[in-house]
């Protein structure tokens, strides 16, 4: 499993919804902020070099938060599966407890003393 990592936060080894959601929240606030100050600028059509630099941070930062985002979009995809996968193996080992239970019992039921 890759792990997804965002200024700020720890690397998100094991992917938990939980975790996956604060970074989400961080990621849409800073991708907020950064549409806001645009949009702003490009009001006051007056981009310094400072501006027109800043600007371009900015958008290369949302790239990397785009890039970010499709990690953990493959992040809840392969937790999902994790999650079917292990579901599937504790059914299948309920199913095989619930025979066996039913076996003791009817061996208990007849007198006979199972092996």
């Amino acid at each position: 499993m890759s792990a997804v990592t965002v200024p700020g936060f720890d690397p998100l080894n094991t992917p938990t919804y939980r975790g996956l959601r604060d970074v989400f929240v961080k990621l849409w606030t800073v991708l907020d902020e950064a549409s806001f100050r645009s949009a702003i600028l490009a009001k006051r059509a007056s981009l310094t070099a400072d501006d027109a630099r800043a600007e371009f941070q900015t958008l290369a930062t949302m790239t990397d938060q785009r890039t970010v985002y499709g990690q953990m979009q493959r992040l809840l995809v392969e937790a999902g599966a994790n999650y079917d996968d292990e579901r599937t193996e504790l059914r299948a080992t309920v199913r095989q407890l619930m025979a066996e239970n039913q076996a003791l019992r009817a061996a208990a039921a007849g007198g006979e003393v199972p092996r």
